[in-house]
């Protein structure tokens, strides 16, 4: 999201704003969750669950700020990466002792190394 003509990037809490498109997305579905485009919005919401579930676990482990940083790196990886590995990537949060550890492995994982854990 980009402000006035500078282009820098507007800066809000990435786990707050993911909950509220959450909520928006949910809203807007409606009755359209039959047709081809509800079942394609259905599997982009699917993503952004899951994306919101495992920030809420970094964020009762390591706080807001890894929460944060974490919802920015899985804001950039494909929904499929997310979707397929969700598990493996689930027990890294428990693993990790620090936020930075699960961040690093976040960040590894995501640029296309084997899957955490």
């Amino acid at each position: 999201m980009t402000s006035g003509t500078d282009g820098q990037r507007e800066r809000r809490p990435p786990l707050r704003r993911l909950i509220g498109e959450w909520k928006e997305s949910r809203r807007k579905e409606g009755h359209a969750s039959g047709r081809a485009h509800g079942y394609r919005r259905g599997a982009a919401t699917s993503v952004n669950i899951h994306v919101l579930r495992l920030a809420n676990m970094a964020r009762l482990k390591f706080g807001y700020p890894t929460a944060d940083q974490l919802v920015d790196v899985l804001e950039d990886t494909p929904p499929e990466r997310i979707k397929e590995n969700l598990v493996a990537f689930a027990e890294s949060i428990i693993e990790c002792d620090s936020g930075e550890d699960l961040l690093r492995r976040v960040r590894e994982w995501a640029s296309g190394a084997p899957s955490p854990g």
